[in-house]
């Protein structure tokens, strides 16, 4: 899915350097990252989110 995110340019900068030393997608760094974040997340916590 494609959306557009505002986030801090430090961490833009963050995303972009891990994605090179990975070799992945900035997108597929930041799902990851984001996924791992969540994990430990309720899902009450979420606020209807998945």
């Amino acid at each position: 899915m494609r959306t557009t995110l505002n986030i801090d340019d430090d961490l833009l900068i963050a995303v972009k350097e891990l994605a090179k030393r990975e070799s992945k997608s900035a997108g597929a760094v930041v799902s990851g990252l984001l996924r791992k974040s969540l994990a430990g997340v309720k899902p009450e916590d979420r606020e209807g989110q998945p």
